[in-house]
C-alpha cells in the first residue's frame, strides 16, 4: 500500500496519465487519503472532478480497482476516456453477451484490467462473485453512492448489499464512495449501509459561482412554449438540454423544435441502447444543439460547454434538480438554467407518488381480515364488506396485485381465496418501510414546491437545504446577484401582460368563428415570439399563415388600444410608463 507520495510524483502521474497540469479543489487531498488505505467518502458537485480522485490512485495501487456504477452510459464514457488514455477498463452490463462475458472474467482474474465497471447487481451475480476471492483488489469505488439510502432521491436496494459481497475476501480492500448531491441525513445513511470504517469525509460546498438559477412559473402550455422559444433564440447555435416530464414530451418537444429548424433530438429510456449512445455522440460532436430528455440523459456525457439547462416540469426532488442544473457549465463559464413549471405540476407529481402503492385503509383490512382454518388463507368476500369497498372496489383489486407483484401473497381467482407466502408480521414490517419512504418521498416534493415559490436567492435556498448544520448559519444572509430574485432577470423573456391579454383576445374570437381551425395556436405563438410591431401583410409572411388565412383574420375585426400610461405618486411627480410594444397592432 503506499501511503506517502511527495506532491511533484502526484503532479507527474496526473500530467502523464491524464493530461492535466494541476488538481482541482479537494482532488489532491482526496487522492492522498485513498491512497493511504482509509476509507473515503467525497461529495463534490457535478463537473468537480470526482472521476480523477478514484482513477489516478487506482493506476498507482496495486490489484484491480472495482468501480461499482447505476448506469451503462456513465460506465462505458468513463471506461471509453480511460482507454484513449491508454489505461485498460472494461465494463461488465447487460450490454455484454454471456459468451464475451466469461472471457472477459477469465482476462479480469488474469490480471489484464486495471479498471472494472459493474452494476451492483452485476457485482452480486454468481459469475461475479464466483471470481472475488480469486482477485487481487486494491480499491472498491462506490459512485453515485446516494443511491444506498432510501433518504437520498435515486434508492436501489441492491447498493445496501454491496458490504456482503465482499464478505468472501480474505482481507477488506479500502472503500471509496462519491456524490454530488447527499444532505446530511443521506450522508450518515451511506456510511451506515456500505460498512464504512472511519471514513475521511471530503465535502465540497454546493455553490457554483458561474450558474444562474431562474424560475417562470408559466400559466399555461401555450405560454410555457413562448418562453422556450425565447430562450434558444437567446442561445442559438449554443448546447442546450431540456428536461421534460414524460417519454412522449421528449418526442413532442423535439419535433416542434425541429419544424422551426432547431437542430434538436429527443433521448429518453425507451429508446434502442444504440440510438441512445448516437444522440449522445452527436450532441458530444455539436451535430446536435438541443437535446429534449427525461432524468435518464445527463451522466456519463461528459459535455463542458452547455451554456442551458432548462425543466418543462417540476423535479420531484431538490437533489434531482441540482444534478440535472450542474450539467450546465462544467467549464466554468457563465451558464443559465430555466424552470418552467406549469399550475398542474406539483399535483400531478402527488399523484402520481400515491399511486405508486395502494392506500393503507387495504393493506391493512388485508392484514387484520379473519384466516381460515388452515391459518394461512383468507376468502376475498372478506375483504369486500366494508361500504367503501362497495362503492370502490378497484382500491381493494390495486391493493391485492400489489401484495402478489411483492410476494406477499398468492391470489387464486377461481377458489377466491389468498394464500399468505409471508408470515404477516414481515409482511407489516415491509409495507411500515415503504409507506415511510413514500412520506419522504412526499416531504421531498414539498421541498421543491417550497423551492420554487419562495422569494428570496435560489442558490442560498440549495446552500441550506444541503450544507451540514453547523455551515448554515454564514448562508443565512447570502445572495447569489445572479438568479431571477435577485436580477429580476427574466423581465425580458416572459410573455407581458399585454401579451397575455392579446392571446387571450385573439384565442376567444378565433375559436368563436372557427372552432375546428389548427391554426390558432401556430399564428399566436409566432406573434407573440417576434418582440415587434407587426402589420397585417407580414402577418401573412408568418410560416403556415399565408393569404387565406390572412383573409380569415380581417373578418373578426380585432382592435388594439395601445396607449401609454401616466401613474401619479404620494408625492406628486409622475411616471409615463410605455406599454411593451406589442407584436398586434390594427
Amino acid at each position: 500500500m503506499i501511503t506517502e507520495l511527495p506532491s511533484l510524483d502526484l503532479q507527474d502521474t496526473l500530467l502523464t496519465h491524464f493530461g492535466f497540469k494541476q488538481f482541482r479543489p479537494l482532488q489532491e487531498e482526496i487522492v492522498r487519503s485513498i491512497l493511504a488505505g482509509k476509507d473515503t467518502v467525497a461529495l463534490l458537485p457535478t463537473g468537480g472532478g470526482k472521476s480523477i480522485c478514484f482513477q489516478l490512485p487506482g493506476v498507482l495501487l496495486s490489484g484491480v480497482c472495482l468501480v461499482i456504477s447505476p448506469l451503462i452510459s456513465l460506465m462505458n464514457d468513463q471506461v471509453f476516456h480511460l482507454r484513449v488514455k491508454k489505461i485498460r477498463a472494461v465494463a461488465l452490463n447487460s450490454t455484454v453477451n454471456a459468451e464475451k462475458q466469461l472471457h472477459l472474467l477469465t482476462e479480469i482474474v488474469n490480471g489484464r484490467y486495471k479498471f472494472v465497471y459493474l452494476s451492483p447487481e452485476k457485482l452480486q451475480s454468481k459469475v461475479v462473485q464466483d471470481i472475488l476471492p480469486d482477485l487481487k483488489i486494491g480499491l472498491v469505488v462506490i459512485d453515485e453512492a446516494h443511491c444506498v439510502s432510501q433518504w437520498g432521491h435515486q434508492f436501489r436496494p441492491e447498493y445496501t448489499q454491496i458490504p456482503q459481497c465482499f464478505s468472501c475476501l480474505s482481507y477488506r480492500p479500502p472503500i471509496a464512495a462519491f456524490t454530488a448531491s447527499a444532505t446530511p441525513r443521506t450522508l450518515a445513511d451511506l456510511i451506515q449501509h456500505l460498512s464504512l470504517n472511519q471514513p475521511v469525509i471530503f465535502r465540497q460546498s454546493v455553490l457554483r459561482k458561474n450558474l444562474s438559477l431562474s424560475i417562470c412559473h408559466c400559466p399555461s402550455r401555450t405560454i410555457q412554449y413562448i418562453f422556450l422559444q425565447r430562450l434558444l433564440r437567446r442561445y442559438h447555435n449554443q448546447p442546450v438540454l431540456i428536461y421534460c416530464a414524460t417519454r412522449q414530451q421528449t418526442e413532442d418537444v423535439a419535433h416542434k423544435l425541429s419544424q422551426q429548424g432547431v437542430l434538436t433530438h429527443f433521448y429518453h429510456g425507451g429508446m434502442e441502447t444504440t440510438e441512445r449512445a448516437t444522440v449522445q455522440k452527436k450532441f458530444l460532436a455539436n451535430t446536435i444543439q438541443v437535446v429534449c430528455c427525461t432524468t435518464a440523459f445527463g451522466m456519463g456525457v461528459d459535455k463542458p460547454n452547455v451554456r442551458c439547462v432548462i425543466h418543462l416540469a417540476l423535479p420531484s426532488t431538490i437533489e434531482g434538480y441540482y444534478q440535472e442544473v450542474g450539467r450546465a457549465g462544467r467549464d466554468g463559464q457563465p451558464s443559465t438554467c430555466y424552470l418552467l413549471p406549469l399550475p398542474g405540476d406539483a399535483q400531478l407529481q402527488t399523484e402520481i407518488l400515491e399511486r405508486s402503492q395502494p392506500h393503507a385503509t387495504e393493506i391493512r383490512q388485508i392484514l387484520t381480515a379473519p384466516l381460515q382454518s388452515a391459518g394461512r388463507s383468507l376468502l376475498f368476500k372478506n375483504l369486500f364488506t366494508s361500504p367503501l369497498h362497495e362503492r370502490h372496489p378497484a382500491r381493494m383489486r390495486a391493493a391485492l396485485q400489489y401484495g402478489v407483484t411483492q410476494g406477499w401473497w398468492v391470489a387464486h381467482q377461481q377458489l377466491k381465496q389468498l394464500t399468505f407466502v409471508l408470515p404477516i408480521s414481515e409482511i407489516k414490517k415491509v409495507w411500515h418501510k415503504k409507506a415511510k419512504h413514500l412520506l419522504h418521498q412526499l416531504y421531498k416534493l414539498r421541498a421543491v414546491q417550497r423551492f420554487t415559490t419562495a422569494r428570496y436567492c435560489r442558490m442560498r435556498q440549495l446552500l441550506l437545504y444541503f450544507e451540514p448544520h453547523a455551515e448554515r448559519k454564514k448562508y443565512q444572509l447570502f445572495t447569489c446577484q445572479r438568479c431571477d430574485i435577485c436580477t429580476n432577470s427574466l423581465a425580458a423573456l416572459q410573455p407581458s401582460l399585454l401579451e397575455k391579454k392579446l392571446f387571450k383576445r385573439v384565442q376567444r374570437r378565433w375559436r368563436a368563428q372557427y372552432p375546428h381551425s389548427t391554426k390558432l395556436q401556430e399564428l399566436c405563438i409566432n406573434l407573440l415570439l417576434t418582440n415587434s410591431t407587426f402589420s397585417m401583410e407580414r402577418i401573412a409572411q408568418l410560416p403556415g399563415i399565408g393569404r387565406g388565412l390572412l383573409t380569415q383574420l380581417s373578418t373578426l375585426d380585432l382592435q388594439f388600444d395601445i396607449t401609454s400610461h401616466q401613474q401619479t405618486h404620494a408625492d406628486g411627480s409622475t411616471l409615463v410608463s410605455q406599454s411593451p410594444r406589442s407584436p398586434l397592432t390594427s
